[in-house]
């Protein structure tokens, strides 16, 4: 079905790059240079958990609903599209956090 190709296709484009962005936060909490700020490490690791938070506590039971069903029902599909609203904004925040860090690394 077209659902368990979508989740296939897309297992390594999704998971991957959110397992090194946490595991690189994690470094940077012992590598940190000197002019990163250390609550700016910390707020972004707090943002990657909420993202992930809200992956898998509220979007993936919505979206086990949703592929049980077999069929795209009104209700779980303007579910699904909350939490991701939810979930780009989290990943807003957390990218714009990368950018001003890497900026501050840069103009050292």
């Amino acid at each position: 079905t077209y659902l368990k190709a979508f989740e296939q296709r897309l297992t390594v484009p999704l998971i991957l790059p959110y397992v090194l962005a946490v595991l690189s936060n994690i470094v940077l909490f012992f590598i940190r240079p000197d002019n990163i700020p250390l609550v700016w490490l910390i707020v972004a690791f707090v943002i990657s958990l909420a993202m992930s938070g809200v992956t898998g506590g509220l979007a993936t039971p919505v979206y086990n609903r949703y592929k049980q069903n077999g069929k795209p029902e009104l209700q779980l599909v303007q579910r699904l599209v909350s939490i991701n609203i939810l979930r780009l904004v989290l990943s807003f925040i957390g990218s714009a956090i990368a950018i001003y860090l890497l900026v501050l690394v840069i103009a050292r």
